[in-house]
């Protein structure tokens, strides 16, 4: 039911170019004191002793993984042809993915210089090129798992999504893909009725009802599954969706070597949906003004003038 006695932690993946795999593994390796396993010639572990679980590094492509790890006398040439192909595209078009064990919260300043040392030799996030749609990803311990308190975190983040994105400065190419989708106006409406009633299940089969995809920018697939399996896997046969005791935010963007971008800055903004779930009352009044524009979101401007908005109402209660 909760983590609250234990040090919360939350694991990170960022993508990114620009840098090819054995030079990025070759970094990351050496920054992190790490000893490598090779899973393929397209994915590592890296196990630290100040960590049980190991970091990964990966070329973002699920085939090419699959295709690498079986290939072998028995799949022949053309699975080894195939393999070499998709290297080669993946080293032009693809990402990689640097995926932390759960991490001490207090332990996240740690991985800015590692990350300033990928963008020094090289790494480039979303701004670097229009064809990037690079992401970033926290999965932090979800304290209490109550339907109540995680619908108060659902609310929030239906109310910060858009300010979300735009103090990200979402990226076009991210936009028009589908992996960090907002939520269905009909599900916002629905729970942010005051009489919604999230017990008994309903949580979790509303969210099913409108959302059986992890292509949202909050997944709570792998919570939802690690708290009924059954319920879940009903509706979800991806067998990708793993139980998970945490919230899994998609981040508008991976910006990494941006100038203006450190890791710590979504993180921080992160933190006020999660300090505004524990307001009611200004939840409460935000979910009010969010009901108002849903109601005129077409109209031109309105979505920037929600973002100001939510800006101007946060700063006014110390929330950001």
């Amino acid at each position: 039911m909760s983590n609250s006695k234990e040090e919360r932690r939350v694991g990170v993946e960022i993508e990114f170019s620009g840098l090819g795999f054995a030079a990025a593994a070759d970094l990351l390796e050496n920054e992190l004191g790490a000893r490598r396993e090779a899973l393929s010639d397209h994915e590592i572990l890296l196990h630290t002793d100040a960590q049980e679980d190991p970091y990964r590094l990966e070329v973002d492509f699920e085939l090419l993984k699959s295709m690498s790890r079986e290939s072998g006398e028995d799949q022949g040439a053309l699975a080894e042809l195939a393999v070499d192909v998709l290297g080669l595209a993946s080293s032009m078009v693809a990402p990689l993915e640097w995926i932390t064990p759960p991490l001490p919260v207090a332990s996240l300043p740690d991985l800015v210089p590692i990350i300033d040392a990928l963008a020094a030799a090289g790494a480039v996030g979303s701004q670097g090129s229009w064809a990037y749609a690079f992401g970033a990803q926290f999965n932090p311990d979800v304290v209490r798992t109550e339907p109540g308190d995680l619908l108060a975190h659902l609310r929030a983040f239906c109310c910060l999504h858009d300010w979300l994105r735009a103090r990200d400065d979402m990226d076009l190419a991210r936009r028009l893909t589908t992996f960090a989708k907002p939520y269905p106006k009909a599900y916002e409406q629905l729970i942010a009725d005051p009489d919604y009633d999230s017990s008994g299940g309903r949580l979790i089969d509303d969210y099913l009802a409108h959302m059986p995809t992890r292509n949202c920018a909050l997944d709570m697939l792998p919570l939802f599954l690690h708290l009924d399996e059954d319920r879940v896997r009903d509706v979800v046969e991806d067998e990708r969706v793993k139980p998970r005791p945490t919230f899994h935010y998609r981040l508008p963007n991976s910006r990494l070597g941006a100038d203006d971008w450190s890791l710590l800055d979504p993180w921080n903004d992160w933190l006020v949906v999660e300090a505004l779930a524990g307001r009611a009352s200004d939840l409460r009044d935000l979910l009010d003004a969010r009901g108002e524009y849903l109601d005129q979101a077409r109209l031109p401007g309105s979505k920037q003038a929600w973002v100001e908005q939510c800006e101007t109402w946060l700063s006014d209660r110390g929330l950001a």
